[in-house]
């Protein structure tokens, strides 16, 4: 479960970091209280403006002390998070690799950076200035490579920083588009694609010489019979989970069964 002394930062569209199974797995910034109204940090000497109690992380798209998604839409951030932190032994729903008790484990920081590659430069920098251990990117950045990014990821190197990434669900797509995309092809990160409970390569998991790890995820529909990974949802996208759409209770609008990608492979890198 790690300590508390350890910080994963997971950046990524937004995370429902006060959901019931996360709540207690939450980082909190030791010098910058909530409600206080000032940047008492002093971020603004690196960000170029004050970050006003970002007492959990930042939400670079918005930009504000909120990194939550957008209201009904990117719903991945927060099943990113719960295969890594959903807490075991609380009788809530799912566990994650972590999955400490209480307080007492690992820590997660939340990063809103979407795919771009502006703000997941500053988030990664956020990350190592505030003391992260280990970065999770359960994305691809838009940009082929980008100097920005590969910068920062330089820094947070230099600082202790493991950095860890999903090397994209593009298999099933022509060359050259089912190569592995950036960050994952910079050499210093770990790149993680994708396998099935039998161990095999998940059709959809890019394939490449870069490729450093692989770990389970699951299969959506139309697969049949689908491979189901659960883990946390978004309180506000109840509309992705139906019958039609995936097998959880009726009326369960915080748990998701059918989470799949490289995406869902790389948080279990990132906690272990």
């Amino acid at each position: 479960t790690g300590t508390p002394d350890v910080t994963i930062a997971s950046i990524d569209k937004g995370t429902e970091f006060f959901h019931e199974d996360l709540t207690s797995a939450m980082w909190w910034n030791p010098n910058d209280a909530y409600g206080d109204g000032i940047d008492t940090d002093a971020d603004s000497l690196w960000y170029g403006q004050p970050m006003v109690d970002d007492f959990t992380g930042w939400d670079f798209v918005s930009n504000d002390n909120q990194p939550i998604p957008a209201l009904t839409t990117d719903g991945h951030g927060t099943p990113v998070a719960g295969v890594a932190f959903a807490t075991r032994n609380n009788s809530l729903g799912v566990v994650g690799v972590l999955g400490a008790e209480g307080s007492n484990g690992a820590k997660m920081m939340t990063l809103r950076g979407s795919s771009n590659a502006s703000y997941v430069s500053q988030a990664i920098e956020y990350a190592w200035r505030k003391g992260a251990d280990v970065i999770n990117m359960s994305f691809g950045v838009a940009d082929d490579v980008s100097n920005s990014v590969a910068a920062q990821i330089d820094s947070a190197v230099a600082h202790g920083v493991i950095v860890v990434a999903a090397v994209g669900n593009n298999s099933v797509l022509p060359y050259p588009f089912s190569k592995v995309a950036f960050p994952p092809t910079y050499p210093p990160v770990i790149a993680v694609g994708a396998t099935d409970s039998n161990d095999v390569h998940l059709y959809y998991s890019s394939m490449g010489a870069e490729i450093d790890l692989v770990a389970p995820s699951g299969l959506p529909y139309p697969s049949s019979p689908p491979l189901e990974l659960w883990t946390t949802d978004n309180y506000q996208t109840p509309g992705g989970n139906n019958s039609s759409s995936c097998l959880c209770p009726p009326g369960n609008y915080k748990y998701f069964s059918l989470f799949a990608g490289t995406s869902a492979s790389c948080p279990e890198v990132a906690a272990i």
